[in-house]
């Protein structure tokens, strides 16, 4: 057998690579939402609600998963009895600059949001 066969069948010769995973850092913004990703992880503002999430790392096809936080907030005072946040999971696909997050909380409602890559938007808060 020869040495180019044998370095073949070992995945030593020159490969075929795929594309980089797109970036995800920045700032991304859809009305009432804002989300903030850098390499330590991801925080997610919402007119009642914030997040975290993270380390964030998209594959070759734009797509992540991560685990984290989510809180809904009233408005008027947060009560103490009621518990921070519940576990998450936040998905999502990142396709231009357009990102599609899901929001799966533990025993709550799931919602998505398409946000745009460096849109800015002013939160209203609901507290």
């Amino acid at each position: 057998m020869s040495i180019i066969r044998i370095a073949a069948l070992l995945g030593l010769g020159t490969a075929v690579t795929g594309a980089a995973p797109p970036s995800l850092a920045g700032i991304w913004g859809a009305p009432g939402s804002m989300l903030t990703i850098d390499a330590q992880g991801a925080r997610l503002e919402q007119d009642c609600a914030s997040g975290s999430f993270g380390p964030v790392r998209a594959d070759a096809k734009g797509r992540f998963k991560a685990k984290g936080r989510f809180d809904l907030h009233q408005p008027g005072p947060q009560r103490a009895d009621v518990p921070a946040g519940a576990d998450t999971i936040f998905s999502g696909r990142i396709k231009g600059d357009q990102l599609v997050l899901s929001i799966e909380p533990a025993g709550g409602r799931a919602q998505t949001v398409t946000l745009t890559r460096g849109r800015r938007v002013k939160l209203i808060r609901c507290y």
